[in-house]
């Protein structure tokens, strides 16, 4: 599995520079897109997770430029499994074209990948602007804003899902908002993996603060958490693992009964 993260990546850099080389250094270029991917440990977890439970319908929140989405498809490529992948899907980090990255890069199995174009619980454009207005080719501020008042937001249950996958917003409102609609769609026993659940401060007290209530949710562990304690000194630690946080959904009907809500106020 380790030798199949390893070829994947040298794959994800060799896209990258097919389809970017020409509009940023390569240096700038792949410190961006390795930086805001999966690392090993994380990808290793996730994917034992995904073998264990072998869901048949995934949903994913935050594809980046879909390195993510491409291992999450090749991990359940004997299962069939279909991947719905959510995105706004405009420009991230130095990264304009993001969504034909993703479809270029993810088309061995095209079949089994939808991409739906929207925000998840919240509109990002504070974060997203940020992208627009301060990296090259920089954007008038009312052409940024009108674009990203285009984009749609999912803020209801829109499908049944057996296994979610979130890597967006890594806010404590985020947290909450993102695990929670995510589970008022996946099934009894379902189970959420949030990423960069050591490396971002906000993400691990979002999911106490949603498991620890009556919501139908257990948090069952973090993966990478003895890892980053045992070598939390060490230099580029977050290069090797950002932490998974994994929720089991228990009670579909008390998550949707659950009003995440109070636990903003």
């Amino acid at each position: 599995m380790a030798d199949r993260f390893a070829r994947l990546q040298r794959e994800y850099r060799d896209s990258l520079r097919r389809r970017y080389a020409d509009k940023h250094d390569s240096e700038a270029m792949i410190h961006h897109a390795v930086e805001g991917a999966i690392k090993i440990f994380d990808a290793l977890a996730i994917a034992e997770v995904l073998n264990a439970g072998r869901p048949a319908r995934i949903l994913e929140v935050g594809s980046y430029l879909g390195f993510s989405t491409r291992w999450i498809l090749e991990v359940t490529a004997s299962i069939g499994s279909s991947v719905t992948s959510v995105d706004p899907r405009v420009r991230h980090r130095i990264f304009d074209g993001v969504k034909q990255h993703l479809l270029a890069f993810c088309a061995p199995h095209a079949p089994r990948l939808t991409c739906v174009d929207a925000y998840f619980t919240d509109r990002n454009d504070g974060m997203f602007l940020d992208y627009y207005l301060n990296y090259e080719p920089r954007v008038p501020e009312a052409d940024a804003r009108a674009q990203l008042a285009r984009i749609p937001l999912i803020d209801q249950p829109f499908d049944e899902f057996d296994f979610a996958f979130i890597d967006g917003d890594h806010g404590f409102r985020a947290t909450v908002l993102n695990v929670h609609l995510a589970a008022a769609m996946l099934t009894v026993g379902g189970r959420i993996v949030v990423h960069d659940a050591l490396t971002w401060p906000e993400v691990m007290p979002g999911l106490m603060a949603l498991c620890g209530r009556p919501s139908g949710l257990a948090l069952e562990g973090v993966a990478g958490g003895a890892f980053h304690a045992q070598f939390a000194n060490a230099h580029d630690v977050h290069r090797l693992a950002n932490g998974i946080g994994i929720v089991r959904v228990d009670c579909p009907e008390l998550v949707r009964r659950f009003d995440p809500c109070s636990l903003l106020q």
